[in-house]
């Protein structure tokens, strides 16, 4: 099931959820923020929240001229126009 936090303040209210991405399984929390695809689909199988560590070294790491944060429009357009200018 997914709630709208802004529609549902009593259930928002309940789980702690301010506007990361939270999924339960029944009751307990199993994924309390956005994860990677791998780390997600873990925790659902498993049932339980799947703890992620963080590379310590550089590999796996990538360099980035620019980034966007942001799903909006205005999000939306700043990667349009950074994508038309590299």
């Amino acid at each position: 099931m997914i709630e709208e936090i802004y529609e549902n303040r009593d259930i928002a209210e309940k789980y702690s959820a301010m506007s990361a991405p939270r999924t339960f399984v029944g009751e307990p929390l199993v994924s309390p923020g956005l994860q990677t695809e791998e780390y997600f689909a873990e925790s659902l199988i498993e049932g339980k929240h799947v703890e992620y560590e963080m590379p310590t070294g550089r590999e796996g790491l990538k360099d980035y001229d620019v980034v966007v944060i942001g799903a909006g429009s205005t999000g939306l357009t700043a990667a349009l126009y950074m994508q038309r200018a590299i």
